[in-house]
């Protein structure tokens, strides 16, 4: 089973670099990998399929949207982010692994799924990709570095609910509407801090 993971890392990591060969999101990529990876050791999950995760999150981020929703091929999930369009990558990506990669693992492709700005009654795994995302070293947003070194500090609810709540920030002040998700979710946020 290790070798076989160990193969497609090695698969995934070679399809990643080429896709985005000298390109900023390529650092962004392998530092959300990374932080993910961490993470997951530190809370005691399989850090692999954080990398994993990690490394496939934005795997379908530039595609043109109209290539994205063809692979995800859901018209619910097509409605409910016509006003958030970003969203989508985050979807068709989730799909791109298993296409692409056979990736089947429910915990990867939902942390996929739901990097973004994460879901109600998320997972722990998902978290970790959510603020891993966020707060990668490469990010150098003075809300990114901030939320980065509350969770360097140890903090990570507090760190958690930061990165939701600056990414609602960031939704408003680009003149966009925070989908009615992003308060639920940052109410139960709210709950652990």
């Amino acid at each position: 089973w290790l070798f076989v993971t160990q193969l497609l890392v090695k698969k995934i990591e070679d399809a990643v670099r080429e896709k985005y060969a000298n390109t900023k999101r390529l650092n962004h990529i392998l530092g959300v990998a990374r932080l993910a990876k961490e993470l997951a050791i530190k809370f005691g999950l399989d850090s692999l399929k954080a990398y994993i995760a990690g490394l496939l999150h934005d795997y379908y981020k530039y595609e043109p949207i109209s290539e994205m929703l063809e692979l995800i091929n859901d018209k619910a999930v097509e409605e409910k982010f016509k006003n958030a369009p970003q969203i989508y990558h985050a979807y068709a990506s989730s799909v791109a692994a298993q296409k692409f990669f056979n990736i089947k693992d429910e915990e990867i492709l939902s942390a996929i799924k739901y990097h973004v700005y994460g879901r109600v009654d998320m997972t722990l795994f998902e978290k970790i990709l959510v603020i891993s995302d966020f707060a990668e070293d490469s990010r150098e947003y003075p809300r990114c570095k901030e939320v980065r070194k509350i969770l360097d500090e140890g903090n990570f609810d507090l760190a958690m609910y930061l990165c939701i709540k600056y990414t609602i920030l960031d939704v408003i002040n680009k003149g966009g509407i925070p989908m009615e998700e992003q308060y639920l979710i940052l109410k139960q946020l709210e709950e652990r801090v």
